[in-house]
């Protein structure tokens, strides 16, 4: 397992009591009588609910609200194990991607708006790809990460798009 994955999932534990800040934009910790609580990649988040987004935990399931647009033999689903979902050429991600070549433009949503949508769509960008990040399907806890995610996927790409126009006229 790369080290930055298993330094998240290797996280400390924190012993704290019930109702402690764990730190900025966190609610307070909500923990069961007697257990610790770990933050990461794949820890438990007590009280019956399962591991932090790990494949097949329902917390990494597709929203029930968007389940009726959601097609088994038409969409894709890939896991994966860093920020990005292209970050190697052998990811799930990156396979299916290859496998249909008529694929022009890629639609993002996801949890952590400011990390994972942002870094897979960066990826995807950088490869060719047309990249539209649906906001209104995009969430993250980090206070403002939502509106710089959009301002990075709205104007800053557009200006290195229009710079690589300019570029390639000289």
């Amino acid at each position: 397992m790369p080290a930055a994955v298993q330094r998240s999932f290797s996280r400390s534990l924190l012993d704290l009591p019930t109702g402690t800040s764990t730190g900025i934009g966190q609610e307070p910790l909500e923990q069961e009588q007697g257990t610790q609580a770990r933050y990461g990649f794949g820890s438990d988040m007590g009280f019956g609910r399962g591991r932090l987004l790990m494949e097949g935990s329902w917390n990494a399931e597709v929203h029930e609200t968007v389940h009726p647009c959601v097609s088994k033999e038409e969409d894709t689903f890939c896991s994966k194990n860093r920020i990005s979902g292209l970050w190697a050429d052998d990811t799930p991600l990156a396979q299916a991607l290859k496998s249909n070549s008529d694929l022009r433009t890629l639609l993002f949503t996801g949890v952590n708006t400011d990390q994972c949508v942002l870094g897979t769509l960066f990826d995807a960008y950088n490869r060719g790809y047309d990249c539209v990040m649906i906001e209104d399907c995009c969430a993250t806890k980090t206070p403002g990460g939502d509106e710089v995610t959009a301002w990075n996927v709205s104007v800053s790409l557009q200006l290195a798009f229009n710079h690589s126009l300019y570029m390639s006229d000289i």
